[in-house]
């Protein structure tokens, strides 16, 4: 963090001191895009449990799917892409449309809306704090399951499960990021754009979706007497969560928008 901070500071120095007899664009709306690397999920409650059919084929007819969460960390870094545009409210403030798309053990999709107060704004450099809200998706891949026991299917109410079964969880939510932005402009109509802060999301209920190739579809109710303790008959009693919190920061090139 402390090396990008450096990096970007220095960069913009040098553009900043070969930029003087640029053109004022700074009124002109831009469109940008660049490398991000976003906040990450943290999983929490991630314990592993197993599925049995023992309630209707008790032991030792009985089968299990082992449902693998405590296998997965969510705690690679997401390296993506963003792009959006710029636009000037008056000389002090920008509105910012921000979308964000990264890859770790997720997939993630933010969409943010935001403004920047400029709190230095010349023909060639703005610099200031930008508050950003907007919305979240995240796509998590959980493994896949293992089938043992006397069937090689254990058949629940909610669906069948099959061993090599992919298990995933989709998540919404709310996001938000606070940092700064600056936009310094190398040459006529483009520029380079960085941005840093803190940003996070609060994820909605985590269900775990499994998913066969010739059926459809569905989710683990966790509520269920199937679901229970691995290796065990007691019914499991947890709550599956992710968090998102941590720093943010991208650096991109910007053009203008005639």
């Amino acid at each position: 963090m402390k090396r990008f901070i450096l990096f970007f500071s220095l960069l913009l120095s040098v553009f900043a001191t070969n930029a003087q007899n640029n053109a004022n664009d700074s009124q002109c709306e831009k469109f940008f895009i660049g490398i991000i690397n976003t906040p990450r999920n943290t999983a929490y409650n991630f314990l592993s449990f197993d599925v049995s059919d023992y309630l209707r084929n008790p032991s030792p007819n009985d089968s299990r799917a082992h449902i693998p969460l405590s296998d997965n960390s969510l705690s690679l870094p997401n390296w993506g892409l963003n792009v959006g545009m710029t636009a000037p409210i008056n000389r002090d403030f920008d509105f910012m449309l921000d979308l964000q798309f990264s890859f770790g053990n997720s997939f993630n999709f933010l969409i943010f809306a935001g403004s920047t107060f400029n709190v230095i704004k010349t023909n060639i450099f703005s610099f200031g704090p930008t508050a950003k809200l907007g919305f979240t998706y995240s796509k998590i891949e959980l493994g896949k399951v293992t089938v043992s026991g006397a069937s090689s299917v254990v058949n629940t109410e909610n669906g069948a499960y099959y061993s090599g079964d992919d298990l995933s969880a989709s998540l919404y939510g709310v996001a938000y990021q606070l940092g700064c932005t600056g936009i310094c402009k190398i040459k006529k109509n483009l520029s380079l754009i960085g941005q840093i802060g803190i940003g996070g999301a609060y994820l909605g209920l985590m269900s775990i979706d499994v998913t066969h190739e010739s059926d459809d579809p569905f989710k683990i109710d966790l509520s269920s007497k199937d679901c229970v303790e691995v290796g065990r008959y007691k019914q499991v009693d947890f709550t599956p969560k992710v968090k998102s919190y941590g720093f943010y920061y991208n650096l991109g090139v910007a053009f203008n928008i005639d």
